[in-house]
């Protein structure tokens, strides 16, 4: 015991004499690691020994790009340091804008060895900018008065330099008047003046009641001092600050799904303002969703409407995906129009944090979801929000930022700088999607131009012509330009996964689409060991005759006697090249395990190059199914972050609903064919069993929901296997096509279902006579489409599904639905 306390001192002792710091430093940027043209020489790894003793020290790092692929290896580097000294390490400079990531290990003899994942940004600064913003608000939340003064200095410098030029904070309550009748608004001064000298404005979010007041709201759900606070902050403000939003996510648990309640705050703030600041600008709190629960639908639907003369814009949150987004964008936006609402709608808090996606998901997240929101009439866009709110990586709540709690900036901060400088001031025109699966929006930029942000939402990609003056340039996520070359007029724009914008500078005339050159999109349905003929449609718009020269990279497992052809098409002329692939027994590409081609192009006029790049294009095989009994290896796996809907709102008290692994809910899908009959085994884990409901609401319980669509049919199958709380099983149809009975299509349906609470695990076996869905031997040789979801209900509602593809939730699209079944 004696040994052990005086290893453990030693232990102690050496720490306080040793203290090892590594960073990354890049000139004039380096409080928020921001690398600006002109200092790259600055860029390096800092090291520091803070202790005091001279120490030995090995450094290994790598440099990787901001999607995973590797960079530089930066080898071994051996240095001794006394004690306040410090070394830079110089990086490669970078030679695209966007963020870089180190993983650096730094042994020491005295202080051992750390590890750490650090970045920086490599970026032309979009601020700060002098003055209010005009036009669409590009805004940032932030949490900066939780912070020392050294950090909100930090904070709002990486605000500016990014463009931001609102910031959305707390002014509460509680804080002004913690006790009654004592007031001080020191704190909200400091910030207003603090983010001002940067050019950027406070979007005030008033709330949060103090203490003393707490047992009259729950009494009469409005203080009468409520209205002194408003008052107080519209008179202090005045002139000062343009937006004043009312509380924050009101649908959610302050007001306990009551509307009358909030909107009696809501009159209240807006008579008061009116009367003492009558330019400042009331805002509904910012509601988190619309349709996650009847009671938020409600709640909105009510605040909508019946507070319609006391507020001037109406805040709405919706955290997630783009896809998550529009389920509650849509039907708010119809009310809205039901109404007969002109008051404009402000995305002022939304984003997904990395936990749901990753920190390039982030950047890709940030693009869509600011310009559909432009484009749906937004008048501003906040993400939410700058900076992490902790350091726990499995937390959602503590990975919302831009940056990392200690300021590392994450790839979603190069594209909201690189949106902020490319769209400050630009008008948006009109929706210019080109046809399904494009999402294309064509806005007047400041200058003398135009711009078309586009990105594709399904499998494939397109290489669009668009006809115009002026040049042409192509912006990436992170502000990266590439000129284009333009012939005839007419320039090439690859329009793929990745969101991009082209840029028409120099021109008064707005440009216009002409077409396709090539296009990828659709998925390449392959049936394994068999030929299966891929399409590939050219099309030239041009007036001089284009030259395509293409060749295939196929994923192993996929062969073709012809992978690389050429094929001149004349002006406005058209052609489609046919080529055979043949896929292997064993090849599988699956929504989850995808497999995809690569397309090879090189377009070109005589010596002019048009475009040249790789354009993808997603195969999927056909899923054969077995005769009689199950495969050992199941057709569908379920358990990856990207196959999960979250359906509850992004909130703090909402974290431990949210999912958390595959322990938390997964699933194995396996099927087969049976005399005359469609078998269904599902093996769902699920931490907790819960299903309270029946009938038509037992999809708001755990349950197994499964689409099928066959042809010939006026619609899909949408089939609901359940096992209820008595532990019988159900069989619910909520759709069936022209001409069958939905009631007795569930009653022929034989479903088994067993819980192990041991393993966590809920099973599913459903047997589904073909004459009671119409399906048939011949059309089941043919092929029909199939999807799956699990829901998951742990107690307080319906939180999440897992599903094998999109289109079988609140967005029902069968051009979405992943496979093809096809009975051997």
């Amino acid at each position: 015991m004696r040994a052990l306390s005086v290893c453990l001192l030693q232990l102690a002792v050496a720490s306080l004499l040793s203290a090892a710091k590594i960073e990354v430093e890049t000139g004039r940027g380096s409080p928020i690691h921001v690398l600006i043209p002109g200092e790259e020489n600055r860029l390096g790894l800092r090291i520091v020994n803070d202790g005091k003793r001279e120490e030995q020290f090995t450094l290994k790092y790598v440099v990787d790009n901001y999607d995973g692929s590797r960079l530089h290896d930066g080898g071994e580097t051996r240095f001794s340091l006394k004690p306040g000294a410090k070394r830079v390490i110089s990086l490669p400079k970078p030679e695209q804008f966007g963020v870089r990531f180190i993983k650096a290990t730094l042994a020491g003899n005295v202080s051992g060895t750390i590890s750490k994942r650090l970045s920086y940004c490599y970026m032309k600064p979009s601020g700060p900018t002098a003055g209010r913003a005009k036009g669409f608000l590009f805004g940032i939340c932030v949490h900066s008065q939780r912070f020392p003064l050294a950090d909100q200095e930090r904070e709002a410098m990486a605000a500016a330099w990014c463009g931001a030029k609102v910031f959305r904070e707390d002014i509460s309550w509680w804080t002004a008047e913690l006790e009654q009748g004592k007031w001080n608004w020191s704190r909200f001064d400091h910030l207003v003046a603090l983010y001002g000298k940067q050019g950027i404005e406070l979007q005030a979010l008033c709330a949060w009641l103090p203490r003393w007041v707490l047992k009259e709201f729950d009494r009469t759900g409005c203080p009468e001092e409520w209205g002194e606070f408003i008052r107080r902050f519209a008179t202090r403000y005045r002139g000062r600050v343009r937006y004043m939003e009312v509380w924050n996510e009101p649908d959610l648990n302050t007001f306990k799904g009551n509307p009358e309640k909030y909107l009696k705050l809501l009159r209240i703030a807006y008579r008061e303002v009116k009367k003492h600041a009558p330019e400042m600008l009331v805002m509904t709190g910012g509601v988190s969703g619309m349709v996650s629960t009847k009671q938020q639908t409600a709640f909105v639907r009510q605040m909508l409407r019946d507070g319609k003369n006391y507020y001037d814009i109406i805040a709405f949150h919706g955290h997630g995906n783009l896809p998550s987004y529009l389920t509650h964008i849509n039907p708010f936006l119809a009310a809205r129009k039901e109404f007969g609402i002109t008051a404009p709608w402000y995305a002022n808090e939304t984003a997904e944090p990395t936990t749901w996606s990753s920190e390039a998901g982030q950047a890709v997240t940030l693009f869509k979801k600011l310009l559909v929101s432009w484009a749906r009439g937004s008048i501003g866009y906040n993400w939410y929000d700058l900076r992490n709110d902790g350091v726990d990586p499995n937390n959602a709540e503590h990975n919302y930022g831009m940056l990392t709690q200690d300021f590392y900036p994450k790839p979603v901060y190069a594209t909201y700088n690189m949106l902020a400088g490319t769209f400050r001031e630009a008008e948006f025109l009109e929706d210019a999607e080109p046809g399904r699966p494009f999402q294309a929006y064509w806005f007047r930029s400041r200058g003398n131009g135009y711009l078309l942000p586009a990105w594709s939402d399904e499998s494939g990609e397109t290489l669009l012509a668009i006809a115009g003056d002026g040049k042409f340039s192509r912006i990436d996520l992170f502000g990266n330009q590439t000129p284009q070359t333009a012939l005839d007029g007419i320039t090439a724009y690859a329009v793929g996964g990745l969101p991009a914008a082209l840029y028409n500078s120099e021109t008064e005339t707005k440009p216009e689409i002409r077409g396709k050159f090539l296009s990828t999109d659709g998925v390449f349905n392959l049936f394994p060991g068999e030929l299966r003929n891929l399409e590939l449609d050219l099309s030239n718009p041009a007036k001089s005759e284009l030259l395509f020269q293409i060749k295939l990279h196929l994923p192993k497992g996929l062969s073709g006697s012809r992978t690389t052809v050429e094929q001149r098409v004349s002006p406005a002329g058209q052609c489609r090249l046919v080529l055979r692939l043949r896929a292997e027994r064993n090849f599988c590409s699956l929504p989850d395990r995808p497999q995809k081609i690569g397309v090879e192009l090189r377009l070109s006029a005589g010596k002019r190059v048009l475009w040249s790049g790789l354009m993808q294009k997603e195969v999927r095989t056909v899923t054969d199914l077995p005769r009689n009994k199950f495969s050992v290896q199941p057709n569908f796996i379920l358990n990856h972050p990207g196959q999960v809907a979250r359906l509850i709102p992004s909130a703090p008290e909402n974290e431990p609903r949210y999912w958390k692994g595959p322990d938390d809910l997964s699933a194995t899908v396996r099927l087969a064919v049976k005399q005359n009959a469609l078998l269904l085994r599902i093996e769902a884990t699920d931490d907790v069993h819960c299903q309270p409901h029946k009938a038509a609401e037992s999809w708001r319980g755990d349950n197994a929901q499964c689409a099928l669509s066959i042809p010939g049919q006026s619609s899909r199958w949408e089939i609901g296997l359940t096992r209820l709380a008595d532990g019988k099983p159900e069989v619910w149809v909520w759709m069936a096509p022209n001409g069958f009975s939905r009631e007795k299509t569930a009653a022929k349906i034989k479903l088994t279902t067993a819980r192990d609470e041991t393993r966590k695990t809920t099973f599913y076996q459903a047997e589904i006579p073909f004459e009671s869905i119409g399906l048939s031997e011949r059309i089941g040789r043919r092929g029909f489409l199939f999807n799956l979801l699990i829901n998951d209900n742990d107690g307080e509602g319906r939180d999440n599904a897992i599903w094998i593809a999109p289109g079988n939730t609140e967005e029902k699209a069968l051009g979405r639905f992943p496979t093809i079944l096809r009975f051997r």
